[in-house]
């Protein structure tokens, strides 16, 4: 996933997260700039999950990082996630500028963001 939390004019967050569409789980999360370092930050906390394979967008980022055999590209690939984008807006009005919750501290963002996501992903286990 690729959203934006705009903390500025000029200080854009980045917020990536890796999703399980067989599962449906938020597997782990990241916030920072759009570079290959967010990436591979993100990466770093799916280090004891076992992924067969990736599927993003075409971003830059993410062909760097990620291995060419197990990365799959494209909005075919994507469509699943664009559900949880939805749902995060509507779940977490901190994403969206122009509401009172939102703040200027990225902690604040960060921990808002986790709690919605493992309020989402033991939802999904009650079911």
């Amino acid at each position: 996933m690729n959203s934006i939390v705009s903390l500025g004019v000029k200080k854009k967050v980045w917020i990536l997260y890796a999703y399980c569409a067989k599962s449906k789980e938020i597997l782990a999360v990241t916030m920072g700039k759009r570079t290959k370092k967010t990436v591979k930050v993100l990466l770093k906390r799916m280090q004891n999950i076992t992924v067969n394979f990736s599927c993003t967008d075409a971003w830059k980022a993410f062909k760097e990082v990620f291995h060419p055999d197990s990365h799959l590209i494209g909005k075919r690939f994507t469509k699943a996630i664009e559900g949880v984008n939805t749902y995060l807006r509507n779940s977490c009005k901190r994403l969206i500028r122009r509401t009172t919750a939102f703040s200027k501290r990225l902690f604040n963002h960060y921990t808002a963001l986790k709690l919605v996501m493992n309020h989402r992903n033991k939802k999904l286990a009650y079911i």
